[in-house]
C-alpha cells in the first residue's frame, strides 16, 4: 500500500467520502455530491463486473458494470490483492445511501468459511502446543489431516491470520504467535471474520 500515486490518494481522500468520482473516465465530478440512487438496479449479493481503477488509503476503486463507482476494502483482500486494471466477477456487499457500492471478490459466505478455518487452525495449533508440520506447500492431503480443511480453505485462513500476526508461516510450518502480538486490522466492509 506504500507508495499511493496521488491520483489513487485523490480519489479515495476527496472522492469517495464526498462522491465525485467519474469511474468511465477517472475524472472528477463538477458537482462533487454524491449521485441520487432512483436508478439503482443492485443489490446486496447481485454479482457484477468490476474493473479495478486505483489503489487507494481504504481498498481499491472500482467501476462496477460500467457506470457504478464501488470499492474493495483491503480488509476484505484475502489473497493477492487485484493488479489496477484487472477485470472480472465480483459481488456486492452492501448498497450505500450515497449510492456507491461496497464490493467484494469473494462469493458470498467467504468471511464465514475464513473464520470457520481460522477457528480450526487455531483449535489445531493449540492442541499441538501452537505448532502444525503443515504450511504454504504441504500436500493437500497432509492439511486435511492436520486440520480438516481444504488446501485453499487452509491458504485462505492462513493468508487471513498471517496479515493479523497471528501466525508465522513457513513452506512446511506454521507457528502460532503471542496474542498480545496480534493486530487487528478494522474491516470497513461488513463482518469481520475476527
Amino acid at each position: 500500500m506504500a507508495g499511493h500515486s496521488p491520483k489513487a490518494r485523490d480519489v479515495m481522500s476527496s472522492d469517495w467520502q464526498r462522491g465525485g468520482f467519474e469511474p468511465s473516465g477517472g475524472r472528477f465530478a463538477s458537482s462533487g455530491r454524491p449521485q441520487p440512487m432512483f436508478d439503482m438496479s443492485l443489490r446486496d449479493g447481485d454479482v457484477v463486473e468490476a474493473r479495478v481503477l486505483a489503489e487507494t488509503p481504504l481498498g481499491y476503486a472500482l467501476e462496477v458494470n460500467g457506470r457504478y463507482e464501488g470499492l474493495v476494502y483491503h480488509s476484505d483482500v484475502f489473497s493477492d490483492p487485484p493488479d489496477i486494471g484487472w477485470q472480472g466477477k465480483a459481488w456486492v456487499s452492501k448498497v450505500r445511501r450515497d449510492g456507491k457500492l461496497d464490493v467484494t471478490l469473494r462469493p458470498p459466505g467467504a468471511h464465514r468459511k475464513i473464520a470457520h478455518g481460522k477457528d480450526r487452525i487455531l483449535f489445531a495449533l493449540q492442541k499441538e502446543g501452537g505448532r502444525l508440520d503443515v504450511g504454504d506447500k504441504s500436500d493437500p492431503d497432509d492439511v486435511y489431516a492436520a486440520v480438516g480443511l481444504s488446501k485453499k480453505a487452509f491458504k485462505d485462513a492462513v493468508g487471513f491470520m498471517y496479515r493479523r500476526k497471528m501466525l508465522e508461516v513457513s513452506d512446511n510450518e506454521i507457528v502460532q504467535t503471542p496474542e498480545d502480538q496480534w493486530v487487528e486490522i478494522e474491516d470497513f466492509g461488513g463482518d469481520s471474520p475476527r
